[in-house]
């Protein structure tokens, strides 16, 4: 059983108190080049809302969900606006957003629900609009010692996850990119892809 989202939820001060002030402003720059000035943004795990926060400050609509329920009371109050507390597999929506950020969130589920949820987020898209992708570098699928679960993916895998399902077929690779860690005292590597849907 995947519980990766309860065991964030039991350690969401600690989590907030040492990623809430991480920069992630060249994945900003990057990902914004692709979705219209003032457009609709879905943050999904956004966590804290920093994320959400960033591109609100920046004049763009966001809506902001995650499983964990602490997460979104401090995210709604750091926001000033209502955060859902809701798995990724219940996303339901349709041509709604200019924009999908999944920012070290849905890499955390199975391999067949990750592919559930990326066809959610291809639904929930306009045509043009944009997904940005990022998990932990690597080819495996595991839980770490703490429990939480993680599929890692570099270019060749994202590629081939993507490709082997015909419902994403539209889905047009703009840019990837591998980085390191962006946290202090951390060496993990990170992939990153954003997509377009294209029709």
């Amino acid at each position: 059983m995947n519980n990766t989202h309860e065991i964030f939820d039991s350690s969401y001060a600690d989590y907030i108190m040492r990623t809430i002030n991480v920069d992630f402003s060249s994945d900003y720059k990057k990902f914004l080049k692709y979705v219209p000035e003032g457009g609709h943004i879905l943050d999904i795990g956004c966590g804290s809302g920093r994320d959400s926060f960033h591109f609100k400050n920046m004049g763009y609509k966001v809506t902001a969900i995650d499983g964990g329920q602490e997460f979104c009371k401090f995210a709604s109050n750091l926001l000033k606006q209502p955060v859902e507390c809701m798995m990724f597999q219940d996303i339901n929506f349709n041509n709604e957003f200019d924009g999908v950020w999944a920012m070290a969130s849905i890499h955390h589920l199975d391999k067949d629900e990750l592919s559930q949820v990326v066809e959610k987020i291809y639904k929930a898209l306009k045509v043009g609009g944009a997904f940005l992708f990022n998990a932990r570098l690597g080819e495996r699928e595991y839980n770490n010692k703490s429990g939480k679960h993680f599929c890692e993916f570099n270019k060749e895998t994202f590629h081939e996850f993507i490709e082997k399902n015909p419902k994403f077929k539209n889905f047009e690779f703009k840019e990837e990119y591998d980085r390191v860690d962006y946290r202090e005292g951390r060496d993990d590597g990170w992939y990153t892809a954003i997509l377009i849907k294209t029709k």
